[in-house]
């Protein structure tokens, strides 16, 4: 018979010891007797079955009972228990502490705060490494987890690298970091990462002093005190491109529910992937030149916005407005594709000619704009000097040399303007002064109307 809990009383005629193991080893959730002093003096078939592998289970209910005010829920191992205490009352004295298994419930609780998480990160938009880091942040948090990482694998370096990592070992963490794991390991054993890529799915360890695989490294993680490893594979177009490592300090750690939930975490960071990339794709090809690949012209306008922040005043930055010079002919000889193509290959040798610290972008058409940086008038001058030399360049079409020229203006931010769209139209006015120079050349826009003494060549 179990105590009343309205009274706290045992049936009469029976002694607590003798009452208590008939009855509690025919209940299912695990339950312990304590007496006043907090003793442990019996505990059920199926807590004892629960503890026998992470410690005595007295040693571990007595810690449970050292203090008054029991916590809600206490885990044991992998699993949790809702606690709650009834005291017996005189004469029997001493409480009973009753322990119901809420493994389920709390392992639901967690894989929803988990993956509502990772969902809101992706719903939002966030860039690789927000996602990334706020999937290990909550993981940790509502994981009991030694440690989580995730790493990317580079298939043109041959390894696997960690791209973030959380956990309260700081030398477990400086060993992941700076650990890099080859993709072409040749032995026949191998740890979890390499089988869970290898094989596209997730690889369980849960102990790390059975694993062979695991030998080479079998010493540092008994040291710093990892007994169990799981491994989910992140995929992008069914190819594994990153891993989601997770270490436990016990082992048999990761029970059914916890491997469940690390596989749908790892499915939400293979959708989040896919998500970003689309969105990058997308703002890609609203930002470029669809022929050339070049900035377009809000990509290049909002570039010329943020060098105008950002330049200082020792230094000059001018605007160029670049037109083609026979390329209509060439178009309507030898067809749109062909022109398409003479566009890209002046787009490649105008932009391999100014260099990358100079932004090249196309306005339309056979229009395309230059922002130019130097440290003098003549500095940009031998800049655009080049850039004309390589639109001059022969292009070979149909076994035939054709030959372009460029005709380019030239306004100078802050001497002749200060917003984006003010220099641009500027530079076209004097691209016209270029052609009827004769074309094949440039002009500055302060040529037409001068604005002080500012020393520039053409």
């Amino acid at each position: 018979m179990v105590p009343d809990e309205a009274d706290g009383r045992a049936s009469h005629g029976e002694s607590l010891e003798e009452m208590i193991p008939s009855v509690l080893d025919e209940v299912p959730a695990p339950i312990a007797f304590a007496n006043r002093a907090g003793d442990v003096i019996f505990s059920n078939r199926a807590l004892r079955q629960l503890s026998a592998s992470i410690s005595r289970t007295n040693d571990l209910l007595t810690e449970w009972l050292s203090t008054g005010d029991l916590p809600t829920v206490v885990e044991v191992s992998t699993r949790f228990f809702q606690v709650r205490k009834v005291n017996l009352g005189p004469p029997l004295g001493g409480a009973l502490h009753i322990g119901t298994d809420v493994t389920q419930l709390m392992t639901s609780k967690a894989l929803y705060q988990v993956l509502t998480s990772v969902y809101r990160l992706i719903t939002q938009g966030s860039d690789r490494a927000t996602l990334f880091t706020g999937t290990v942040e909550v993981l940790a948090q509502e994981v009991p987890i030694e440690m989580t990482w995730i790493g990317e694998v580079d298939v043109i370096r041959g390894g696997v690298q960690a791209v973030v990592a959380r956990s309260r070992n700081a030398a477990l963490t400086r060993y992941v970091e700076e650990r890099q794991i080859r993709l072409d390991d040749a032995r026949d054993q191998v740890g979890p990462i390499l089988r869970a890529i290898r094989l596209n799915r997730p690889d369980v360890v849960q102990d790390t002093l059975e694993d062979p695989g695991l030998a080479p490294f079998r010493e540092r993680y008994e040291a710093m005190g990892i007994r169990s490893i799981a491994v989910c594979p992140v995929r992008r177009s069914g190819r594994v491109t990153h891993v989601l490592v997770t270490y436990g300090r016990r082992p048999n750690f990761f029970s059914d529910e916890v491997i469940e939930l690390l596989e749908r975490v790892a499915d939400g960071l293979s959708f989040g992937l896919a998500n970003y990339e689309r969105a990058q794709a997308l703002e890609s090809l609203a930002l470029k030149d669809s022929v050339t690949g070049l900035p377009n012209r809000v990509s290049f306008l909002d570039q010329l916005a943020r060098a105008i922040d950002a330049i200082p005043l020792t230094e000059i930055m001018v605007v160029a407005y670049m037109d083609l010079d026979g390329f209509k002919a060439i178009n309507d000889t030898y067809g749109h594709a062909a022109g398409d193509e003479v566009l890209r290959i002046v787009a490649r040798r105008v932009q391999d000619t100014i260099g990358e610290r100079h932004v090249m972008g196309r306005l339309g058409g056979d229009e395309f704009s230059l922002l130019i940086r130097g440290d003098s008038p003549d500095a940009v001058a031998k800049i655009l000097e080049r850039a004309l030399e390589a639109v001059e360049q022969p292009i070979s079409l149909n076994h035939q040399p054709a030959r372009l020229s460029a005709s380019i203006g030239v306004a100078i931010f802050r001497h002749d303007g200060n917003s984006p769209d003010l220099l641009l139209r500027l530079a076209d006015m004097a691209m016209y002064q270029a052609k009827a120079a004769g074309k094949g050349c440039f002009r500055w826009f302060n040529d037409m109307f001068p604005r002080g003494d500012i020393q520039h060549s053409s």
